[in-house]
């Protein structure tokens, strides 16, 4: 009887046990953008918001919807040279979102991706460099999809997902970006 009713518990619990929080912090926004704008002398935030046809253009690029249409991009810079563009994202992981930085190069590819916050129990693998350095130099181009051009990551899957998705996400919004600097000229 006793066996029968913990196996009954650990059975009804287990759904519970993956639900839960377990954020774990590995860099602030500051420490973040010192990792992907080194040799920055200056870092400009600004926001914008897509208006639905940008919206729309992006998430059938994507083939998903976006949850939000306002983005914050900072802009490095080394005196007058260029560094690229640096966006803080939230994707939704398997539960909780993972907050990463995705830093796009002036050649447009990408440049470093770091996680930020990981608020998942299982699956923060995501976070280490082996993985992180498979997005370096992917473009638009890219197809970006785990198991074909991105190595996903046994037990962190939907993680692994959540990563590319962002990152093809940061490539489309500098996309925009230069649209709309070029269309403004």
């Amino acid at each position: 009887m006793f066996r029968l009713l913990l196996l009954l518990f650990i059975t009804l619990s287990t759904p519970l046990l993956s639900l839960e929080f377990s954020e774990r912090i590995y860099l602030t926004q500051d420490q973040a953008l010192n990792t992907v704008f080194p040799k920055a002398t200056t870092v400009k935030e600004s926001q914008f918001q897509l208006n639905t046809e940008q919206q729309e253009a992006i998430e059938t690029a994507m083939g998903m919807t976006l949850k939000q249409t306002n983005y914050t991009v900072h802009t490095g810079y080394n005196n007058d040279t260029f560094l690229g563009y640096a966006y803080v994202l939230d994707q939704l992981g398997k539960y909780y979102p993972i907050t990463m930085i995705v830093h796009i190069l002036p050649d447009n590819s990408v440049g470093n991706v770091r996680i930020m916050v990981y608020r998942e129990r299982i699956g923060a693998e995501v976070r280490k460099n082996r993985f992180l350095k498979q997005f370096r130099k992917k473009t638009l181009k890219s197809t970006l999809l785990v198991d074909r051009d991105i190595d996903g990551i046994t037990g962190a899957t939907i993680s692994s997902w959540s990563v590319a998705t962002a990152v093809k996400k940061a490539l489309h919004l500098t996309q925009y970006i230069q649209h709309e600097k070029m269309a403004s000229i």
